[in-house]
């Protein structure tokens, strides 16, 4: 079984979705540049992301404060949002499918026949 990873961005993080058989599963959450762990488990801590399956039904999300970001990706409406207390509607037929944007890569790096790089202190 062959598993791919795609990572969509949302704001200032990045969804990492596999695709198992016929649907994606969110994996991780990979945020953009260096961050210390305080940082890392506040953001954790006000935000999370969402993977819906393809509809076409309103997406009800509960316990939000706002939506920060929300994309569909090959029909999968995924979002970030503020966590919070409120109940949100969100159409599915309003978010920008951003599946043309990310450029699939299928490349196998042989790193033994790798050139070895020097690195010098200045």
């Amino acid at each position: 079984m062959e598993l791919k990873t795609e990572s969509i961005q949302l704001a200032d993080c990045f969804a990492v979705l596999m695709r198992q058989n016929d649907h994606y599963v969110l994996v991780s959450i990979a945020l953009d540049g260096e961050w210390e762990l305080k940082r890392v488990l506040q953001w954790l801590d006000l935000h999370e992301v969402r993977l819906f399956h393809p509809t076409q039904d309103t997406l009800i999300l509960s316990n939000v404060q706002d939506v920060i970001d929300a994309v569909t990706f090959q029909g999968y409406p995924l979002v970030l949002v503020e966590k919070g207390t409120n109940v949100l509607f969100v159409g599915p037929e309003y978010l920008e499918e951003v599946t043309d944007e990310f450029e699939h890569y299928h490349k196998i790096t042989n790193t033994a026949s790798a050139e070895s790089l020097q690195i010098e202190d200045e």
